[in-house]
């Protein structure tokens, strides 16, 4: 199921389930907000519903931070962007959602 995400910039962008567990799974890497899930016992990570502008900001500085080690990180999380997918695709995921919730000023998510 994708989200619509509604920014307090006046902004909005689309995710789908794989753009939101990859993006949990960072945030909780860089221990920035994140929601947390059970699942079969298992705790998986998402993307958090809402953020505000400090969070947001937050997250955007502590993604970037992953930049410095992306070949521990893609070794993570690669299953999450596809089975072609390079280091150098995770790079540029972390640099534009850095970029989209740091010029956010925060958010909500619509269902």
């Amino acid at each position: 199921m994708s989200k619509t995400i509604i920014t307090k910039s006046g902004s909005d962008f689309f995710t789908n389930i794989a753009t939101e567990k990859l993006l949990g799974q960072l945030l909780h890497m860089c221990n920035a907000k994140h929601r947390v899930e059970q699942f079969l016992g298992e705790e998986t990570y998402d993307m958090p519903y809402e953020m505000s502008e400090d969070e947001a900001k937050e997250a955007s500085e502590k993604l970037l931070t992953l930049l410095n080690d992306t070949h521990a990180v893609f070794q993570k999380t690669h299953f999450y962007i596809g089975r072609n997918a390079q280091e150098k695709d995770l790079q540029r995921f972390i640099a534009d959602y850095a970029k989209l919730l740091g010029d956010s000023k925060g958010y909500k998510c619509l269902f």
